[in-house]
């Protein structure tokens, strides 16, 4: 499969590149466009491409990332909500024959890639699958649910997230929160690289972000992630009040948790000794 030998080039993004192309970046959709190659380049490695990869790309935006996954994996599914940056991206993306370019909300798309004729059942010669992408801050836990929640998991998950999110899914006793709990449940997580500027994106965001990977556990059921999920909802609901004001003191004290210690203090082994 044809592809272009040189390392992509960044758009250089500005105000009047936005103006050139009659668009603004959109607010309520979280529109930070990422324009350090840096952090580009250490985004695709960290998802370890290769010829043998499928990989869905959330979030196209101006093609950018896009292309460097296309210089590495066998074939890029690249969605983008906004109907806006079409155009630009069939033009920018157009000597990329291995990038197929959806406009799609990701929280509508059926990640069970590989479960019907647009993804390659039967035929699709990629053996490993991979999500990418550069997510806002809205989305980051219901495209994480919907994809730990699969029956065909993809074999990894690399995003670039607020430094924020990130630490919370990373997060252990005594600041643990629901989603650090639920990740461990499904799979493992590890922060590659902390401390990514705001200068890195247009516009500018007011925080600092994160690459995330997170590896799936594929033995954990699409039910019993859902099930996991639940009884942490309901662990994690009165989260300033100790745990007898939600459990029974005596299936606390034999799972080893301590009746007045605080849900955030609990360590995940005990959360699965009470799950169970």
């Amino acid at each position: 499969m044809l592809r272009k030998e040189r390392p992509c080039e960044l758009v250089m993004l500005s105000k009047e590149f936005f103006e050139t192309l009659k668009i603004q970046p959109n607010k309520a959709l979280g529109q930070n466009f990422l324009m350090d190659n840096k952090v580009v380049q250490k985004l695709a490695q960290a998802a370890d491409l290769s010829q043998e990869d499928l990989v869905v790309e959330v979030g196209a935006g101006l093609g950018v990332l896009t292309k460097e996954l296309a210089h590495k994996a066998g074939k890029v599914i690249a969605l983008e909500l906004d109907p806006r940056f079409i155009p630009y991206l069939q033009s920018e993306l157009a000597d990329y024959p291995n990038v197929e370019l959806i406009n799609i909300d990701c929280l509508k798309f059926d990640f069970d890639i590989g479960s019907d004729p647009l993804h390659g059942k039967g035929s699709d010669p990629y053996l490993i699958r991979k999500v990418v992408g550069s997510i806002p801050y809205q989305i980051t836990s219901p495209l994480l649910h919907q994809l730990l929640t699969l029956e065909s998991k993809p074999d990894l998950v690399v995003f670039l997230i607020q430094k924020e999110v990130a630490e919370k899914l990373t997060a252990k006793p005594p600041d643990a929160a629901y989603l650090s709990n639920w990740l461990k449940f499904v799979g493992s997580a590890e922060i590659v690289i902390n401390h990514i500027k705001p200068a890195s994106f247009w516009p500018q965001p007011k925080v600092e972000s994160a690459i995330i990977k997170i590896i799936p556990n594929k033995k954990v059921s699409a039910d019993k992630a859902r099930r996991f999920s639940e009884f942490l909802h309901k662990a994690f609901s009165k989260p300033r009040k100790m745990l007898s004001a939600v459990f029974d003191r005596s299936l606390l004290e034999k799972a080893g948790i301590e009746p007045r210690q605080r849900p955030q203090e609990v360590e995940f082994e005990n959360w699965l000794r009470l799950f169970e």
